[in-house]
């Protein structure tokens, strides 16, 4: 498992379907507008919940170290947060 922020990478045998490309926005951020970028040496199968790396890739943000991918499958989660006063459960905000 990787994480980067708010956001967990997971390592799965599911393959991801869809059209091939180089680049996919994993999260958008809430304040600062930055996003969570996937750039891929080869392609990106997939959306922004799951995808196919068919090799390398890394993720990049500008408040947050890169972070290296190997070929492989992975499912994307948003942390989320209990918040004991409200007794709600809440995505965390980056």
């Amino acid at each position: 498992m990787k994480r980067q922020g708010d956001i967990l990478f997971i390592k799965t045998n599911d393959k991801a379907t869809g059209k091939p490309v180089k680049k996919l926005v994993v999260a958008e951020g809430e304040f600062t507008g930055h996003h969570h970028v996937l750039i891929a040496e080869t392609d990106i199968i997939g959306d922004n919940k799951h995808f196919t790396l068919t090799g390398k890739a890394k993720l990049v943000h500008p408040e947050h170290d890169t972070i290296e991918f190997e070929k492989g499958n992975y499912i994307v989660r948003l942390e989320k947060e209990f918040d004991y006063i409200k007794s709600t459960i809440e995505s965390v905000q980056d």
